[in-house]
């Protein structure tokens, strides 16, 4: 039995939060990695980030450069003062059999690990510093006899997903450069939980992935892959329409008191979006591969930049605002002889590489005054 002695902090403001140390050894039998491999939620699918095989390589480095070289020298080392964040839960009731126990002491508590555990822990903030001890041990295997490297640790007990999500994407996204396309995809994919990021993650991911979406495979995802649209631009958009006055924020608001009317949300948006690509074709991406994969750098055009995918759900909302009453039929019938009138001098220049907008970024609100000053010129 491995006892780890803790204490909680901010008894009185915090939930239940401890400090202590851990050792490697008896970490390795008990933690659960949860890289997030894939973009989406789920119950198996977490918020850490795929490790990084360069940090890896300079953690080993670091440790082989403080243990081994110092190995003869007797000197004592901190190896990693930053505190790494632990979460698990336990059970007070039933059998407590190899599972993680915690004891309540007064002052001062206990964890007790025993060495056979079917309890697992999910490592919230330091997981290159595990994987870099973890492949430090591999490649060094007789050296954790002489030194069983400790964590600072703090302990997180019975924070639910949504809490530990949060914890980490704070850490990382504050104090570290994190990509914002992780940020909302953790936030917006969390099981159980309704908010305007889960609405717009629902939504980006339909856009992204269903067969019959103008916009299949052409959202980077986390930030990384193929296409030309940054998930968090595009993430970011979406969640423009569900403010009060905007043409989605009636669905938002039911979507919170579990209707299911939000569904049509996605539609609407591939259905404009099939309009567009129609009636602007010759500014619509093509895919570099025959697999459907794109390239942001290959594409000169701005109609799906920011500048221009911006302007463009701007437009969406001013064109249809008052419309949803309508069927989808009648709705893309109005987008459709809107669009008709920009004819193809006009598109040229504003959707062009060569246009008035294909030269500087951040021109969305300009690039959308120009199109409904237009449009309103044009139906007089």
């Amino acid at each position: 039995m491995n006892k780890i002695l803790v204490r909680q902090i901010n008894k009185e403001k915090i939930k239940s939060t401890f400090v202590g140390v851990i050792k490697y050894s008896v970490l390795k039998n008990v933690v659960k990695l949860t890289a997030r491999e894939e973009s989406g939620g789920g119950e198996n699918n977490f918020f850490q980030r795929k490790t990084d095989e360069e940090k890896i390589k300079k953690i080993i480095k670091f440790i082989e450069d403080g243990l081994l070289k110092n190995d003869k020298k007797n000197i004592p080392l901190v190896l990693f003062p930053t505190a790494m964040i632990l979460s698990f839960d336990f059970s007070e009731e039933g059998d407590t059999t190899n599972r993680i126990v915690f004891k309540d002491n007064g002052e001062f508590n206990y964890i007790e690990i025993p060495e056979e555990c079917h309890t697992k822990m999910l490592i919230v903030d330091g997981q290159h510093r595990f994987v870099g001890v973890q492949r430090f041990y591999e490649k060094h295997p007789d050296y954790l006899e002489k030194v069983d490297i400790e964590f600072i640790t703090t302990f997180l007990i019975g924070y639910d997903l949504y809490e530990q999500a949060k914890i980490f994407a704070n850490v990382n996204f504050e104090q570290k450069p994190v990509k914002k396309d992780l940020y909302y995809d953790i936030f917006g994919s969390l099981p159980g939980v309704k908010n305007e990021m889960t609405l717009a993650h629902f939504t980006v991911k339909k856009l992204n992935d269903d067969e019959n979406s103008p916009l299949k495979d052409m959202v980077r995802m986390l930030g990384i892959g193929s296409g030309i649209i940054s998930q968090a631009y595009l993430f970011k958009e979406i969640m423009f329409l569900f403010k009060p006055n905007k043409v989605f924020g009636v669905y938002f608001s039911r979507y919170k008191e579990d209707k299911d009317d939000y569904k049509r949300i996605p539609l609407l948006l591939k259905k404009y979006f099939n309009l567009i690509k129609d009636k602007f074709s010759e500014y619509w991406p093509e895919p570099i591969t025959n697999g459907g994969e794109y390239n942001q750098y290959e594409y000169k055009n701005i109609l799906l930049k920011t500048t221009g995918l911006g302007a463009l759900i701007k437009l969406f909302d001013y064109l249809i605002n008052d419309s949803l009453h309508l069927n989808d039929e009648k709705i893309m019938e109005k987008v459709g002889n809107t669009l008709s009138l920009i004819d193809d001098d006009k598109a040229k220049k504003l959707f062009s590489n060569e246009g008035d907008y294909g030269r500087s970024g951040g021109l969305q609100n300009k690039l959308f005054n120009e199109i409904k000053g237009l449009i309103l010129e044009r139906e007089k």
